[in-house]
């Protein structure tokens, strides 16, 4: 079959949703054709090194530079003058929000749907894999959909779209934009062949969205064998507990503020904080010290290294919104390390920390939050477990059980 994913940021870096995908992309490439469709994400990046899968990058001019400009401050070049275009850009997105649909991404449905219409051509489309967000991903699968209804849809919802209260931040007429989000939303769910729904969207989608649940599947994050070797030190300071937190923060969600403070008074503990996106840096920056210091964010294979061998206690910080969780909280528990979680809701990462036995739940504002965190990183070093026992732990997360669900709807 001729399989087809419509999907954010796959190659050469990987977005948390695509990540998830690649698991079933891995096995499905060597018994289908495999095309992904992606934004552009590296100006000139190397060919894929996988003659099973075709990439096609879309872009506007726009983005283009916008990525462009990102390089060279990765790379620190003239990064005040590319820091002050990265500025317009952003300017430019926050004053166009409130006019353009669904986002200041629009230029994605025509580019996502001209490639669809172009791989069609060449050799038909025997299945579409949508895997939102971006919203986009699904609704130019829309388009295409309706020219082209004997291709078969599998619309993967990994994130909220019409409850997500960041949609809304910068819109004048909320509710208005709400009602039309909500219609498109339906519609997306309506004429898709299957749905397939994380754990905290499935529910939503057969109350909310009234769903057939014949047409609707819960998919749940997979757990993933990460390569390991002899957990090393990196630090001179071998008596130190070392903790690493590699991911995003997120003021309005997932705000690290409650547990900086918390670690801010173990002098017992280093943290190092690989971050890939922030707009809290003015929290960040209050606990900066020797002890606590941020660095900036990895590739993938870097970043599975620091995870699985490089420090004593891994840690994760939940959300505050109960229609979305971290998907690298999987990874984290895939390793078999030890595990401190900050949670402000008691989700399905709260249950999974409940029953796995080298992780310990932390609550906002918990009594003596510091010595029992130190008292449980005191116990846990050195500890590990086989992945073999993290899937026995967490069986309906394995990859061979969620892999079946998806190569079911897409045979049938």
């Amino acid at each position: 079959m001729n399989i087809v994913f419509v999907i954010n940021s796959y190659y050469p870096e990987m977005s948390a949703p695509a990540a998830c995908m690649d698991k079933y992309i891995q096995i499905l490439k060597f018994e289908h054709s495999i095309d992904i469709i992606n934004p552009l994400n590296r100006i000139n990046p190397a060919p894929l090194n996988d003659d099973l899968i075709r990439v096609h990058e879309v872009y506007s001019w726009l983005w283009k530079c916008r990525i462009y400009c990102e390089e060279k401050i990765r790379n620190k070049e003239h990064v005040g003058f590319y820091s002050f275009l990265m500025k317009a850009f952003k300017f430019k997105s926050f004053i166009t929000s409130p006019f353009y649909y669904p986002s200041s991404m629009k230029w994605q449905l025509n580019k996502f749907s001209k490639v669809l219409e172009k791989i069609y051509l060449e050799k038909s489309i025997d299945v579409v894999i949508s895997v939102s967000d971006p919203i986009c991903c699904a609704l130019s699968v829309l388009k295409f959909k309706k020219r082209h209804p004997e291709v078969k849809w599998i619309n993967c919802f990994m994130d909220p779209f019409t409850f997500q209260p960041s949609k809304y931040r910068y819109v004048i007429f909320k509710n208005l934009r709400r009602e039309k989000n909500y219609r498109n939303e339906v519609e997306i769910y309506n004429t898709a062949d299957f749905n397939l729904f994380t754990e905290e969207l499935y529910k939503m989608a057969l109350s909310k969205f009234n769903q057939k649940p014949e047409k609707t599947y819960l998919m749940k994050y997979i757990l993933n064998e990460i390569p390991s070797s002899t957990v090393s030190t990196i630090h001179e300071a071998v008596d130190k507990i070392r903790m690493v937190y590699a991911g995003t923060f997120l003021k309005d969600k997932r705000n690290p503020k409650y547990c900086l403070s918390v670690l801010s008074q173990m002098p017992e503990v280093e943290l190092d904080m690989y971050i890939h996106f922030s707009n809290c840096d003015d929290v960040i920056s209050q606990y900066l010290s020797k002890s606590i210091r941020r660095l900036s964010s990895v590739d993938r294979k870097r970043y599975c290294e620091i995870i699985t061998n490089e420090y004593d206690i891994l840690l994760n910080l939940g959300n505050n919104f109960s229609l979305q969780i971290p998907s690298k909280f999987y990874e984290l528990i895939s390793t078999g390390r030890p595990i401190v979680n900050f949670y402000q809701l008691k989700d399905s990462q709260y249950d999974m920390i409940e029953r796995y036995p080298l992780g310990l739940n932390v609550g906002l504002n918990e009594a003596d939050a510091d010595i029992k965190i130190l008292t449980f990183c005191k116990k846990m070093i050195g500890k590990r477990l086989s992945f073999k026992e993290v899937e026995q732990l967490f069986p309906e997360h394995s990859l061979e059980t969620q892999y079946t669900i998806i190569k079911k709807l897409i045979e049938s």
